[in-house]
């Protein structure tokens, strides 16, 4: 271990709030910071160095020395640490324990972390990012939540960008699935966006999961974050899937940067022709995504195995019927009167229900231990 090793693992209030003022001089970007703090082993040596020091070893301009060297910043640092502890929100060094490794190895990471939620989860084994248009389809967004209904049998965490269409049902899929979910912001965490979505955020928050920003409170998501966003959603995950893409989606730039990362990328195919498929296309058909059409492409190209089912739980459930809706009841007599085990598309041809709400009685359902998931959208009934 390095000779700064304590001073970044302890991460002690005084070290965060100089790498707090340095991430706000002007002109310092992540490749800088982390230069100068490689080159000084500390933040707090970076302010204590003379005008000369700082010119001579990192040539850094006099307008950047002039920031440095005025005593508010560190008084404007400790303030911000401050106000980010008060509203419940974690900031992470670079080299703390909590920063995710995955994030740590790309060519920019970011200087620090906002973070607010359950923390563990930036480190977790299986973190898949979905990311796609904001004008999803009923056939993308089908094709969605089946697949993250899928994945929920291999324990991931989902990360998504928050945005409209593809972003947002990645999320409020995960949780309708009992996953985990990361959503990374463009802006600080107070500056929610698209605004309307600020509800989705404190059901995320609700169910365990988190939300993620390289920008401190009040930061207001400006045109050029989100390129930078997306650099995180690559980042942070071990994998990346493209669920409908335009020829120019922002999406494309997520699944190039997990490709520089050495990341896996899977799209998902389209009709050929239609514009809202023709990104997803291109990256098959030129090799930079794999083919996916189920969560069992992503397991194999992963390697995951599933974790080891739970005993059976049918001796626990009293009276099902009992503590079923009049839709979940509905559901439950499709399975009896038809078959015991049916895939979701003849659940929803069954009740003549589209397939969102129809997945959304599935996974309450399986909450209550009536019917199991099984891999490839079909369910059983667990319950006679």
């Amino acid at each position: 271990m390095d000779s700064t090793a304590s001073v970044w693992y302890s991460a002690d209030s005084s070290e965060k709030v100089y790498q707090i003022a340095l991430s706000k001089v002007p002109g310092v970007g992540c490749k800088l910071f982390q230069g100068l703090i490689k080159s000084f082993s500390s933040a707090k040596d970076i302010f204590r160095a003379s005008p000369r020091r700082l010119s001579d070893s990192f040539g850094l301009t006099n307008s950047i020395i002039q920031s440095i060297l005025k005593e508010e910043l560190i008084a404007d640092a400790q303030a911000s640490l401050k106000q980010h502890t008060k509203a419940g929100i974690k900031i992470i060094l670079h080299k703390d324990p909590a920063y995710p490794d995955a994030l740590r190895h790309i060519q920019t990471p970011p200087s620090l972390l906002y973070y607010r939620g359950n923390s563990a989860l930036l480190n977790s084994k299986r973190i898949v990012s979905v990311v796609g248009t904001r004008t999803a389809t009923a056939y993308g967004k089908k094709a969605l939540y089946k697949l993250i209904g899928e994945l929920s049998a291999y324990e991931v965490t989902i990360a998504s960008g928050l945005a409209a269409g593809i972003d947002v049902c990645a999320h409020k899929a995960a949780m309708l699935n009992n996953l985990p979910t990361i959503a990374v912001m463009a802006g600080g965490l107070d500056r929610i966006y698209p605004a309307y979505h600020t509800p989705v955020v404190y059901d995320i928050l609700k169910h365990g999961g988190g939300v993620l920003s390289e920008y401190a409170l009040e930061k207001k998501p400006e045109l050029h974050h989100f390129p930078a966003r997306n650099r995180i959603i690559a980042g942070v995950a071990s994998a990346t899937v493209v669920i409908e893409a335009g020829k120019k989606s922002g999406a494309l730039i997520t699944a190039r940067l997990a490709n520089d990362y050495d990341r896996e990328v899977f799209a998902l195919p389209g009709d050929v022709g239609k514009s809202y498929s023709e990104g997803c296309n291109n990256l098959i058909k030129n090799h930079q995504a794999h083919l996916v059409t189920d969560a069992a492409d992503i397991a194999y190209m992963m390697n995951w195995d599933k974790p080891a089912s739970k005993e059976d739980t049918k001796a626990t459930i009293v009276e099902p019927l009992k503590q079923l809706s009049q839709e979940e009841q509905r559901a439950y007599s499709v399975f009896t009167q038809l078959r015991e085990e049916m895939h979701i598309d003849e659940v929803c041809s069954a009740m003549r229900m589209p397939y969102e709400k129809a997945s959304t009685i599935m996974v309450q359902l399986a909450l209550k231990n009536v019917i199991e998931a099984l891999p490839g959208g079909s369910y059983k009934l667990k319950v006679a």
